[in-house]
């Protein structure tokens, strides 16, 4: 596993619904990265300040304030997996992205995350992304290299001329016969994107699915699964509404749901609803830090107070004695919690098709998984020409809800020199 520290300092422009709090409770709110009693250490200590003063825990947010603090993080563990290069040219950049490891950075990922690997490993600081895999799921990541290939990206991806075939490990015997799942999603917490099929105010969302086999023994099916649509955790949340989860899933296959795994969310009472919500973000948020190596039972080895005092000795520069985390070693967690059995295989836009090696959950399996995608595959190209029948509906039901995230083409910017050490 892999893990960095890195110090520095960071600058931030208040968001407009901050305006009128109080600055420590936007950090425990928003932020969740440190306890509140570490916190206040920071804010005693002068570490975070408003338009370059120090401030005090209760400061009130005003508008155009700007905030910046000394951050000391260290970085959740990833696979160390080797980043494989599944296809270089003047037009396209493709990996084969491990399970973990976020594309961008966000939250307490930096170092860990693809595009600061990419631009500072392997010098690649002007790729677009042409689409975003989650953080737990592996397989093909596609990377424009020019603006021309970006924009024919988006037009294939916005007027459903991509192809895309997925590996995935499902909970339980699925149905041998093709489902085809067209229920619609709607975001149903946005601080931590979860999302649930939601007949009232989802969006049009159309994922094929075909067993290739079950492993009675481990009461798994190895499915493989086509999203004609590109919604955030879609097959995740499809497979769940199946009642067959993705195996090692933290959000759709947790204890959270209850029973309430294949349903549509609005057949739950509003308190359902928020029970569950307020269970995962509880599981969320003990994911953020410290709380979840405690909650996990990771901690390898406390540091005495001899030790503390021998490391901020030595290592000033990576020792921070307000840090929680700095006087702990951890063991690495369970390689169930840092995958789910889900990855990107092909990738088929702009006449080029790209194939990611299949993860060691279904390696063994490559021979029936090929044979029966390869089908699929060229089936779904040759469909390509034909109208989209799955997205016909009417234009004031469709309207506003068939933009593609342009998130997803954002540029990776050169990551900036912070002081990162790999512990």
């Amino acid at each position: 596993m892999n893990c960095s520290l890195e110090k520095a300092p960071k600058g931030t422009e208040f968001a407009e619904r901050w305006v009128g709090s109080k600055l420590k409770d936007i950090y425990v709110n928003e932020f969740r990265g440190e306890s509140e009693e570490t916190l206040l250490k920071r804010f005693k200590a002068g570490n975070i300040k408003v338009n370059g003063d120090p401030v005090e825990a209760d400061y009130l947010i005003k508008d155009n304030d700007f905030l910046e603090a000394t951050m000391h993080r260290h970085e959740m563990p990833v696979k160390s997996d080797e980043l494989s290069i599944l296809h270089n040219d003047n037009n396209f950049y493709v990996v084969n992205k491990p399970a973990s490891i976020p594309v961008h950075p966000a939250g307490r990922f930096r170092y860990n995350s693809l595009s600061f690997i990419l631009g500072k490993t392997y010098g690649l600081k002007n790729l677009s992304t042409v689409h975003r895999l989650d953080r737990l799921t592996s397989g093909c990541q596609i990377f424009a290299k020019n603006l021309k290939t970006s924009q024919q990206c988006f037009e294939a991806l916005k007027n459903r001329k991509v192809s895309k075939m997925y590996v995935t490990g499902l909970h339980g015997d699925f149905s041998s016969e093709e489902i085809r799942c067209d229920a619609p999603i709607a975001p149903i917490c946005s601080r931590i994107g979860i999302n649930a099929v939601s007949e009232s105010r989802g969006q049009n969302s159309v994922t094929i699915f075909n067993k290739v086999l079950y492993d009675r023994d481990k009461d798994i099916s190895v499915v493989l699964c086509q999203p004609l649509t590109g919604r955030t955790h879609q097959i995740r949340v499809h497979a769940q509404y199946l009642g067959h989860h993705v195996i090692n899933d933290p959000l759709y296959g947790t204890d959270a749901w209850g029973n309430s795994e294949g349903r549509n969310i609005d057949d739950l009472k509003e308190d359902e609803q928020q029970a569950i919500i307020a269970k995962l973000k509880a599981e969320h948020d003990n994911s953020c830090g410290m709380e979840w190596r405690k909650k996990n039972k990771f901690i390898k080895h406390t540091k005495t107070e001899e030790e503390l005092k021998a490391a901020t000795d030595t290592q000033s520069a990576q020792f921070d004695p307000i840090c929680e985390e700095c006087g702990v070693d951890y063991e690495d967690p369970p390689l169930n919690q840092l995958e789910i059995y889900l990855h990107a295989y092909k990738y088929q836009m702009l006449h080029q098709t790209f194939t990611a090696p299949l993860p060691h959950w279904a390696a063994h399996h490559s021979e029936s998984i090929e044979r029966l995608a390869n089908k699929l595959f060229q089936a779904g190209i040759k469909d390509e020409e034909k109208p989209d029948e799955c997205t016909v509906e009417s234009n004031q039901k469709a309207k506003g809800k068939e933009e593609i995230d342009k998130k997803s083409l954002d540029n990776i910017l050169p990551a900036k020199c912070l002081k990162t050490e790999i512990m």
